[in-house]
């Protein structure tokens, strides 16, 4: 701080904190929070009503005037506003040109008996994804061909993580997100009478051949490993997307949205929307 600086409240030292503590696993877990940056998650999160449980504003770096119309709303309806120097938002941000708007948000799960499997285009199923992008990237193909959202099997897959939010470009607001586990899966599959249809090269069935109907399920394994023979047992039929014969695999974020895009293809197709 310089010579004349404010003294911060207890209420920014408080945020401050929480903030950095949101950039690790246990914090987010501990608070069931997150943090994202960037007029597109402000915008999108205001739009899909998410909850937010701070605002972190830099006046002087926010140049977008929807952004700031935005801000203006939350902050009139009530909405904690942290208001911080060009330097505070810089030793908080992760991009290169910060743009002076970050929102600490609740996590939004759901729980698995409150979703309805026939609603939406598709359902994502996954246990494990390494590469955060990955990740991301499936999330945000999801939500661009209307899926409803993705269930996730044990707790190895950290949506909130900051590199996954990142990815999504605000998509994640749109998805209904799971956690659950295989017992409870396998009985909300049997009432519903789920489809689910996972991913393996060495499949026989082609991807193109797949009838998608109202509740299926897209279950893609972990990057190095694929679907494990419990993974397997889990599924109703096995597909694999053909690829020219020096090519051994294609990236799970590339895979997962040909499928994706092959399953609202199908749909379209057939007059269901």
């Amino acid at each position: 701080m310089g010579r004349g600086s404010p003294r911060p409240s207890s209420f920014e030292i408080e945020r401050l904190r929480l903030i950095r503590r949101l950039r690790h696993r246990s914090g987010r877990d501990s608070t069931d929070l997150f943090f994202a940056e960037g007029a597109r998650f402000l915008i999108q999160a205001a739009e899909h009503a998410a909850s937010i449980h701070t605002l972190v504003v830099s006046r002087k770096l926010l140049c977008s005037n929807t952004a700031r119309h935005v801000v203006w709303r939350l902050r009139g309806a009530g909405t904690p506003t942290l208001l911080v120097p060009p330097k505070t938002f810089h030793g908080l941000s992760r991009d290169q040109r910060p743009s002076g708007i970050g929102l600490v948000i609740r996590q939004p799960w759901t729980r698995l008996t409150e979703i309805d499997p026939r609603i939406g285009t598709i359902w994502l199923l996954l246990r494990g994804v390494r590469s955060p992008g990955n990740l991301g990237t499936l999330l945000r193909s999801l939500a661009a061909v209307g899926g409803s959202g993705v269930v996730l099997l044990g707790n190895r897959v950290d949506p909130f993580d900051p590199s996954v939010v990142r990815a999504t470009m605000g998509a994640l607001f749109g998805l209904r997100i799971v956690r659950t586990t295989d017992e409870a899966f396998l009985r909300f599959k049997a009432v519903h009478s789920c489809v689910v249809i996972g991913a393996s090269p060495g499949a026989q069935r082609d991807y193109t051949k797949v009838r998608w109907g109202p509740g299926s399920f897209i279950f893609l394994g972990e990057e190095r490993q694929g679907l494990s023979p419990r993974d397997i047992s889990l599924c109703g039929s096995m597909v694999r997307i053909p690829v020219a014969a020096w090519v051994d695999s294609l990236n799970l974020g590339v895979a997962g949205s040909l499928l994706m895009y092959e399953a609202f293809r199908g749909r379209r197709d057939s007059g269901v929307e």
